[in-house]
This record gives C-alpha cells, sequence and structure tokens, in this order.
C-alpha cells in the first residue's frame, strides 16, 4: 500500500468517526432539549416618570398545563398529555386560552417595589407558530405597571 493510500483511509476513517460523534451528538441535543422545562426570564423597562415593562419569556403550555418546577422535564408530570396537547395549538387558540387563564398569568406573577405590591396589567402575549414540536415554544408576556418614586428595590415572583 502506498503511503497517499494509507494517509487517505485515514481520513476517511477520521472523517467517518468524526460524523458519528456528530450524529450522536445531535441526537442527544434533540432528545435532551425537546420537554426539558426552562426557567422564566423576566426583562424590565423602567422609564423615570414610574411606568414600567416586564416582558416574561415563559413555556406558555407548561404554565397552562400546570406543570410546576418540580420536574425538570415535562414527560415526568402526570400532566404531560394537557401539555402535549397544548403544543399543537396554533398561536391564537393558545392565547385564547391564556386570556381565560388571567388568575395565572397575572394574578400569580408578583412585583413589589420597596417591598409594596406593584399592580400588574396583561398588555401582550406573543406567541410563535407551531414549529417542531420536539423542541418547547418560548412565549413572551408583555406586562406593564407603575412604580413609585423613590423605588430603590424591585422583586418579582412566579407562583
Amino acid at each position: 500500500m502506498t503511503r497517499s493510500a494509507c494517509f487517505t483511509d485515514l481520513y476517511r476513517h477520521i472523517g467517518l468517526l468524526l460524523l458519528c460523534v456528530g450524529v450522536l451528538m445531535l441526537l442527544l441535543q434533540t432528545s435532551a432539549s425537546g420537554h426539558e422545562l426552562r426557567p422564566t426570564i423576566v426583562s424590565a423597562t423602567i422609564e423615570k416618570s414610574g411606568p414600567i415593562e416586564l416582558r416574561a419569556a415563559v413555556n406558555l403550555e407548561a404554565w397552562l398545563a400546570g406543570i410546576e418546577g418540580d420536574h425538570s422535564d415535562t414527560a415526568q408530570s402526570d400532566k404531560a398529555p394537557l401539555y402535549n396537547e397544548l403544543r399543537t395549538n396554533e398561536p391564537n387558540d393558545l392565547r385564547q386560552k391564556a386570556h381565560k387563564s388571567r388568575k395565572l398569568l397575572v394574578d400569580g406573577l408578583n412585583l413589589t417595589a420597596n417591598g409594596t405590591p406593584v399592580a400588574l396589567k396583561l398588555r401582550q402575549i406573543n406567541i410563535p407558530a407551531v414549529g417542531d414540536r420536539s423542541l418547547a415554544r418560548t412565549s413572551t408576556l408583555i406586562l406593564e405597571g407603575n412604580v413609585p418614586a423613590g423605588t430603590v428595590s424591585l422583586a418579582w415572583q412566579a407562583d
């Protein structure tokens, strides 16, 4: 066997090995994130005059199904069938269900300024189209309220 043939075979084996490792990593990544519960991420925009806008990035389907944070994966919950059904809902259908669950979406979200509750109003719900159903979609709740003058600390909590 010539030296160039040895290198060609070596490169072919390395290429095949890298392809196998890549496919394995892709499969592990897809199965690990398919129903993973992710934390809610909240960002706030506060005006000097007092208005505040909160944007909460949430797994709306998990919230509506009542799957709580004591599960790391939605499949661990007895509410997984409802969650899976909600994941197939088009944005407008899911938005209507969310508006019917005002207590969960707004009353369960607490913002305090210097220890005093801030009244929040749900202004908008942005829900992406149904896509890859093996991945959780992230919806955005946009809430607004007014922070009293002289506020030095804000605290956020979701039931």
